[in-house]
């Protein structure tokens, strides 16, 4: 069947993980079906549905007849089954990003992909069953990865050796084809999340926002082939302050870029206190690239009208544990910081703070995290 005609002048923009960025991922076949598609792969690996809402607002605005493609599953299991976060947290930016879509008239096409054990023991999980529920509340039909191969091959599971890992597709594998030919329909064939639709969660847009300006810091700019942010450092004697001006609001994330060098920031508001590295999980990644840190709510880093919460550079691992080599730590002696074993860090121009994940402070405003947990 020929594909059918795009809407002119409509954009497509992906949100997902790792498999989205993938050289000779399903993306490539995207691209190659739909030559004429306008495509904006707004996608970061190891993150989470979070940091799709996050590319999603902060990317180019989305225009009536758009398509958003949404591929966070994976990674939002992955997020649960570590213990980063928990199941009503990833539903609930994925609803996030679903709400964004309707608000601006765009089409929503849910990717589901699957890591290899699930695939491969045909397993579900809690997060699936109410990923599939909150997608049929909103009228939309997700394009399912281990359905469409199963269905192609006469098959109950997808083996191991569709996979080049454990969470990534080989790039030979027909999945890859299946799922870009399947996206490439709803394209064409647009669904748009139902109008009418009250959030079964009780989830608002409005309860939501990403602080991204902040005062004396020393502001930069990166951009690679994926990547364009504006990150903030404070100098090496200085404190940064951010402030959330009205009303009341939690932090429950921090978004960064990352780089290869030991270091992190520490936050502070009050006795609270967090640790965020900014560098990479795996020393020998090269590359800088974005990444989110959720925040443990028993922390209690709660921003009113007035309060300023304060953050200084470190240097630390990716586990958020101090450096134990001394020519990497240079003592912090002033009493009003953190304590001196938490030295402040090098500054190059490819690590900060890019934006502080807020939720608005309700009588009902749910815990996100079971414990704290370090950025990777």
């Amino acid at each position: 069947m020929p594909a059918k005609r795009l809407q002119a002048d409509m954009k497509a923009v992906i949100i997902g993980g790792s498999n989205s960025v993938m050289k000779k991922g399903w993306v490539s076949f995207l691209t190659a079906n739909r030559p004429r598609l306008t495509l904006l792969n707004r996608s970061i690996g190891a993150t989470n549905s979070a940091m799709g809402f996050y590319r999603l607002q902060s990317g180019p605005t989305l225009a009536p007849g758009d398509a958003v493609i949404w591929e966070y599953a994976l990674n939002d299991e992955n997020w649960i089954a570590a213990g980063r976060c928990t199941v009503a947290f990833a539903l609930r930016y994925v609803e996030l990003c679903i709400l964004f879509a309707r608000k601006h008239g765009a089409s929503f096409i849910p990717l589901v992909l699957s890591a290899a054990s699930l695939a491969e023991q045909g397993q579900t999980t809690p997060y699936l069953t109410g990923l599939r529920g909150l997608l049929a509340q909103y009228g939309l039909h997700p394009v399912v990865a281990t359905d469409l191969y199963c269905k192609r091959f006469g098959t109950s599971r997808v083996t191991r050796h569709e996979y080049a890992d454990r969470v990534h597709y080989d790039a030979d594998s027909p999945v890859l084809k299946l799922v870009a030919k399947a996206v490439g329909g709803q394209i064409a064939a647009p669904v748009f999340p139902g109008k009418a639709v009250t959030s079964p969660s009780g989830t608002r847009l409005h309860q939501v926002r990403f602080l991204q300006s902040f005062t004396n810091t020393t502001e930069f700019s990166f951009a690679n082939r994926l990547i364009s942010a504006t990150a903030h450092r404070p100098a090496e004697d200085a404190v940064g302050h951010a402030s959330a001006g009205q009303g009341r609001w939690r932090v429950v994330g921090v978004i960064v870029l990352r780089s290869p060098e030991p270091s992190g920031l520490v936050f502070r508001l009050g006795a609270a206190q967090a640790i965020v590295p900014t560098v990479h999980a795996k020393l020998n990644y090269t590359k800088s690239t974005l990444g989110i840190a959720l925040l443990d709510p028993d922390l209690h880093l709660d921003l009113g009208p007035k309060d300023v919460l304060d953050f200084i550079n470190i240097v630390v691992g990716p586990d958020g544990q101090p450096l134990a080599e001394e020519d990497d730590l240079e003592a912090d002696a002033e009493d009003d910081l953190p304590d001196a074993d938490l030295a402040r860090g090098r500054a190059p121009a490819v690590r900060g703070l890019v934006a502080l994940q807020l939720e608005r402070i309700t009588s009902q405003t749910p815990a996100i995290q079971p414990q704290p947990v370090p950025a990777t």
